[in-house]
Parts: structure tokens; sequence; C-alpha cells
């Protein structure tokens, strides 16, 4: 049997293209808006861990309880001091999922799945040699200090939680795992309604906001995550994002949200280090054998 190790691929000279510039000439088509089942649900309710097995890439995930091939990524942003921190939860304990499917699991479509309940832990994956052995569920790491352009650029929540949505988007290659769908949920209303509805409007103004009064902040990234959904879209993967009010998470008490939240303020206290200024690409991958 193979031993399958995890490594990070962090590099700060990789020069993958997803951004597009976003003009007149460009015909957008944005993000979904994601409506819950029932009102009220929460994301645990909606998207129960799972155990999903599959030939080459067991694993859990967050899936739609309604439906077995959409699941969910819960993204969290902070600003502390002048430095920004981002983190996304995309599952939570391991759940067994290296175990064969036990007598009780379910079948879905191609997937067997078991439920239950795990504790993420976070990893920090911007090491000093760009990789890391130990994958928990949370991923967190520092706002860059420049944009994908190379642009030098000032730390805002609403960054960095863009920034956690596109590092979520393209942490794993989620079309080829058989995902229709992924939905972001996040606090942050900014971001959804940009995704989903204003992203189409401000290409038509040219990034202009209207009455001529300035420009829509923060083109690098919405151009960023669009390419990343539209590269998603074209491998038959839709993106979706969830809109949770603030005062309904505290209510409701999504731990997902919660622990999102607490890892980005932690990112945010971390001392910066090698891949902290340049906008680093990193991916989870899956090796028979560890190199560094």
């Amino acid at each position: 049997m193979a031993n399958h190790s995890i490594a990070f691929i962090a590099d700060s000279k990789d020069k993958r293209q997803i951004r597009r510039r976003l003009t007149r000439r460009v015909n957008v088509k944005p993000a979904r808006i994601f409506v819950p089942q029932h009102p009220g649900e929460t994301p645990e309710h909606h998207f129960p861990q799972q155990a999903v097995y599959r030939i080459q890439n067991p694993g859990p995930r967050f899936v739609n309880r309604y439906d077995s091939k959409e699941i969910l990524m819960v993204v969290g942003g902070s600003v502390i001091d002048a430095n920004g921190g981002c983190s996304f939860v995309y599952k939570g304990g391991d759940l067994a999922a290296s175990a064969p499917p036990t007598a009780g699991a379910s079948r879905l479509g191609n997937y067997v799945v078991s439920g239950g309940p795990a504790k993420a832990t976070t990893t920090f994956p911007y090491m000093n040699d760009g990789s890391c052995r130990d994958v928990g569920g949370i991923i967190a790491f520092r706002l860059e200090d420049k944009g994908p352009g190379g642009e030098a650029v000032d730390p805002t929540s609403n960054r960095a939680k863009m920034r956690a949505v596109i590092a979520a988007l393209e942490f794993r290659a989620w079309a080829d795992e058989g995902w229709r769908s992924i939905v972001i949920a996040t606090d942050l209303e900014y971001v959804v309604r940009g995704a989903t509805e204003w992203i189409p409007r401000w290409v038509q103004n040219r990034w202009k906001k209207s009455g001529r009064s300035g420009r829509i902040k923060n083109r690098d990234l919405w151009e960023e995550m669009q390419g990343i959904i539209d590269r998603l879209r074209e491998s038959g993967t839709e993106v979706a994002f969830w809109y949770i009010r603030p005062r309904v998470l505290s209510l409701q008490g999504s731990a997902l949200a919660h622990d999102a939240q607490e890892a980005a303020r932690k990112a945010a206290y971390r001392e910066p280090d090698i891949c902290t200024e340049e906008f680093t690409r990193f991916c989870e991958i899956d090796m028979d054998i560890w190199c560094v």
C-alpha cells in the first residue's frame, strides 16, 4: 500500500495566471447565491461532516445532506494592529478517513459516507521552507503585503476574507474529487453580494463607482476570485456563496464559523515569515514520497 503524505506547495515565484483583467468586452458570469433548504439551518446541520471514500482520495468533507455532490467551506478573516489573517475550514478531524467503510456506512451515489463529530485542528502552511507535513481541517495564514499583481496593498478585513475565499477555492482539485458545487459560507455581505451580484455591473462601469466618485476597491482580488470561479466552472464545478448574518451566527452558535474566525485572528498575530510578503499560492497534494 502506498504511503500517502501531504505537502504544501507555497512558492511566491509561482507564475500561474489565474487573474484575467475584466473589461467591458468580457462577459462576466457571477457565482450563485446559496439558499439553505430550511430557514435557520446552521452550516453544521446542513453540511454534516462525512467520510468520503473514493479510490484515490479518501477524506472527510462537509457534504450537503440534501445533495451529495455539494460541499461546504467556511472562511474567516481579521485585521489586528495592521496585520491581516485569513482562514478557511474544509474538514474537521480525520473521521477515520483512511479506514475502510464500516458496516453502518451509507452510500450516496459514488460515495460511501459515515457521519460523526470531529474537532478541526489548525495548520499554518506558510513555513520557512514552504511546506507542512501535518494538515488540519483549518488552514490559516497571514494576509500578504502584496496583491497577486505584486502591488503593495493595505490590509483590511474585506481583503482578508476575500483572500481566504481564493485560497479555499484553489486549495485542492475540487473538480477532480467529483464535486459539482462548492458553497463558501461567510458573515461578510460584501463578499457574497460582490461575487454573486455586483461584479458584472462593476465591470460594465469600468470599475468606477456610481456617479464617477471613485474606483471600486480590491479589483485585483475580485478578478483573481472570478478567474478561479470561471476555471472551476469550466471543469464542471459551480461556486455558490452563503451569507450568514453575524447575528444569526451568534444565536445559532456555529462552531465552524467561530473556529474559522479564531484561526484568522491567530494568523494575524503570527510573526511574518518568508511567504508573507509576496502573494503566495499553496495547495494540498497527496504524495507517495515526502520531499523537501
